[in-house]
């Protein structure tokens, strides 16, 4: 990891604060990493606690990445300061510094210039700044690409992590690990640099130069010396702050829990205000006990006192007779036990925020005490950025006891979106949600399990909160429940059993489980292969908007793989594909995987819409990239 640090004018930074924050774990043609996604998330979160306009983007291809950079390029004109953050692979050749795609396959060192994203680009997205700049790099990690690379020049130099850089004057360069050394990728959420930067990033009054001491000294501590921070050039000689001192106040004298005056850290106290306003609305026990515990010397400790006391009252119970609204047919929640039973509801990928927001704010001032209308209300705002007020809604709608309130309040703590990242809290969250049935909860506590968020890592528990899901008919449950029997985690593998499970979740609608038992039929995993049946469950995935299915299906035309091989048509999925956002459709035209005849009539199609005037030669040059790039993403679902 890297920062560089350049200044032009004074050191105020009361301006404009906007970072770009990528995270690159899933790479196609090497190992995954653990750590670089949540890394990300967490950095991105923790800027946007100091300001920051954070445009937050994970596992990204070469297209992506630099279509992100010149992006943000245009946002950084009137910043004060500018960040980009990057987590993942990169490499050092001739000198010079890259930053690894996902897409990247790196087979001989001639392709490095070509794949890979320049440190020179990502400082050039910088330029327009008008204050500080910085550049933080997760990427000293040992390469994998270098050990297979083909070498074309003898001379050819390729380093271990990162280069040495020459530094200009109002430059600083911070490696987490020293120059031609590899940095650890960590046996916890974060890689120690990371998780050092965390640390002390929101540090009130911590100036910039001593955070990358004890960042460094952090690191150190952490990997017991193996890996040693190291820092070129230096910054100006005025004083900067990415988060200012806090005033400095005497403590107060509270109350202990035996009836005691006794001084209580301002510091400790300020944090329970903090947690009281969170939570005290909630009317949850288990939270109020907790903070009881935690802030016994501190007022808010009394208050949470008085709320249990109040808990122990008999209430009334009210219901609300509030009819559909339009507010429930753009924004219920599928798995929502409180939507009227005649809403199918939306998926989040699928809510449309612009309509929905003002549907719902009518709706919750029409009323104003029906919980399913606050949940989507607030469910709408997250998904419209607004994640302060969509906090704020979703609280509301759980303490009228709205289960899927509470899941998306878990959600929101295992993103960090609006708050800081913590997969406890949201675990927390799930399982208050699971313990009134909520099924989403339970297939969340199982990801959690799975990918070891906030838990030791315990396929076998995550099974069993897979199965509770599914046993209430979620098909993600489902879905992972296939997964766990095809690659043998948590269960014995079995791609039979697999199989069963992947065709349950595709019933119920769920596009990767229908794909995969396309896969299934296509390679004779789990059952006797027949294309045919192959390609009519890509067809069924395809329907569902899923990418990779119209690729398969594609695929299958190009080759005549249980249809007649039909190159325009398999032209038409392919641009489906594309247009969906398949990337592996778009790195393996420009590598001629496809064939000539498919990549011929996919120009013709590209040209009859005036979107290339180039050859029809089949060859996926510059041109035609041009032409795909045009398409890319823009949404279709296929068509007769």
């Amino acid at each position: 990891m890297a920062f560089f640090l350049l200044i032009s004018g004074p050191a105020s930074l009361a301006g404009g604060r906007v970072a770009l924050v990528v995270g690159n774990a899933a790479y196609r043609n090497v190992g995954t990493l653990a750590n670089p996604v949540s890394d990300a998330e967490a950095v991105g979160a923790a800027l946007r606690r100091l300001g920051f306009d954070v445009t937050l983007s994970l596992n990204l291809s070469k297209h992506e990445f630099e279509s992100r950079l010149a992006d943000f390029s245009d946002r950084v004109s009137k910043a004060e300061i500018a960040i980009v953050y990057y987590a993942g692979h990169g490499m050092e050749m001739d000198g010079r510094n890259y930053l690894v795609p996902t897409d990247a396959r790196l087979v001989s060192d001639n392709r490095v210039r070509f794949e890979a994203v320049s440190l020179d680009t990502v400082l050039a997205a910088l330029e327009g700044a008008r204050g500080l700049r910085l550049v933080l790099l997760d990427a000293c990690r040992d390469n994998p690409f270098v050990r297979d690379m083909r070498r074309t020049l003898a001379t050819r130099s390729i380093g271990r992590g990162l280069a040495e850089i020459e530094v200009q004057p109002g430059i600083l360069v911070s490696y987490a690990a020293a120059a031609g050394t590899t940095a650890l990728d960590g046996a916890g959420d974060h890689s120690p640099y990371t998780e050092g930067l965390l640390t002390y990033l929101e540090q009130p009054g911590l100036e910039i130069n001593l955070l990358f001491r004890k960042v460094a000294d952090y690191v150190q501590e952490k990997t017991n010396r193996r890996q040693v921070p190291f820092e070129y050039g230096r910054l100006p000689g005025q004083s900067i702050y990415l988060k200012a001192p806090e005033p400095v106040t005497p403590p107060q004298a509270v109350a202990s829990l035996h009836g005691a005056e006794q001084p209580a850290s301002s510091n400790r106290c300020g944090e329970a205000d903090i947690q009281w306003k969170a939570i005290k609305d909630l009317g949850s026990r288990p939270l109020y006990e907790s903070h009881v515990r935690l802030f016994a010397s501190c007022a808010s400790a009394g208050l949470a006192k008085d709320r249990l006391r109040a808990l122990s009252r008999p209430t009334e119970t009210t219901t609300s007779a509030a009819p559909v609204t339009e507010c429930d047919r753009l924004a219920a929640f599928p798995d929502d036990e409180m939507k009227p039973g005649d809403v199918k509801g939306v998926s989040f990928a699928g809510l449309d925020a612009k309509n929905a927001v003002p549907a719902c704010r009518s709706a919750v001032e029409t009323y104003p005490d029906e919980p399913r209308l606050l949940f989507q209300y607030g469910r709408s705002l997250y998904k419209s950025g607004d994640y302060e007020q969509s906090l704020a809604w979703l609280r509301k709608a759980a303490t009228l006891g709205n289960s899927a309130a509470l899941v998306n309040i878990g959600v929101v703590h295992a993103k960090g979106t609006g708050v800081r990242q913590d997969y406890r809290e949201a675990l927390s969250w799930y399982r208050k949600a699971a313990d009134l049935g909520q099924s989403t909860a339970m297939a969340n506590i199982g990801v959690h399990y799975t990918r070891g968020w906030g838990v030791d890592q315990d396929h076998g528990q995550a099974l069993v909160w897979y199965r509770k899901a599914a046993s209430l008919g979620h098909p993600v449950a489902m879905y992972e429940i296939g997964n766990a029997y095809f690659n043998g985690r948590g269960v014995k593998q079995d791609h039979r059993e697999a199989l069963v499970w992947y065709r349950k979740a595709a019933d119920l609608g769920h596009s990767d489980a229908a794909n995969n038992v396309g896969l299934a039929y296509d390679y004779g995993e789990g059952v006797a292969q027949d294309l045919r049946e192959a390609l009519a469950w890509y067809r069924k995935a395809a329907d569902l908007g899923n990418a990779l299915a119209m690729q398969n299906v594609g695929n299958a035309y190009a080759n005549g793989y249980g249809v007649r091989s039909d190159p325009l048509e398999a032209a038409r999925w392919l641009e489906l594909a594309l247009r969906q956002g398949a990337e592996s459709t778009r790195s393996n035209l420009r590598d001629g995987t496809w064939g000539k005849e498919p990549a011929r009539a996919l120009q013709r199609r590209l040209k009859d819409q005036g979107l290339y005037d180039g050859p029809i030669d089949g060859a996926f040059g510059p041109g035609s990239m041009a032409a795909v790039d045009s398409i890319f993403g823009k949404k279709q679902r296929p068509t007769p």
